[in-house]
């Protein structure tokens, strides 16, 4: 078994980007997803990982980001044709799914 997947987010107040970063025990692509407070998508990325690790930046700025709350970043990767256990997530094995979650303030 592997180590897995681990996911962090950089922002600063007053910062246009947030910078998203982890790490894992695959080579597959990384989906990165940002959905605003009602559901929407606001942002969407797809990094290869690099010596175990992977990054991106998305930026914040636009008419998207104009609502207060809660956004949340997901960030999903699985494993192609390969049926090992992993986390069980819409009936589909060796799929990691993460999410975390930033407040932004429009003000």
């Amino acid at each position: 078994a592997g180590a897995g997947m681990s996911l962090s987010a950089d922002a600063s107040a007053g910062s246009h980007s947030i910078m998203i970063s982890g790490s894992t025990d695959r080579s597959d692509p990384v989906m990165v997803i940002v959905t605003a407070p009602n559901g929407n998508i606001v942002a969407i990325d797809q990094v290869t990982p690099s010596n175990n690790s992977y990054s991106t930046t998305i930026g914040v700025g636009g008419n998207q980001y104009k609502q207060d709350g809660m956004y949340t970043i997901f960030v999903q990767q699985s494993e192609t044709n390969k049926q090992m256990p992993g986390i069980l997530d819409a009936g589909i094995w060796g799929f990691w799914h993460f999410k975390y979650r930033i407040h932004i303030n429009s003000k």
